[in-house]
């Protein structure tokens, strides 16, 4: 399973992350929130796990918005496919 990543910016207020988050992953507010702050204080979070295919399909979708974003393919290093 991979995970989509969204890394912290200096473009991005905290309302655009929250607006984006919901209306793109119809995620409550309130998760959007807590997304958009650990982004803020970590300087990254997995917003999405799934296929490879679907998150490459939201990636397109965040980094036309201007998000700087990465899909990491899940798997531990050293891990047997």
């Amino acid at each position: 399973m991979a995970k989509l990543y969204i890394h912290n910016d200096d473009i991005h207020s905290f309302n655009d992350v929250i607006l984006i988050l919901s209306n793109m992953f119809d995620y409550p507010l309130n998760q959007c929130a807590s997304i958009a702050h650990i982004i803020h204080t970590t300087g990254n979070c997995c917003v999405k796990e799934g296929g490879y295919t679907e998150l490459f399909d939201y990636q397109n979708k965040l980094n036309y918005l201007k998000f700087e974003t990465e899909i990491q393919n899940g798997r531990r290093k050293g891990a047997k496919k």
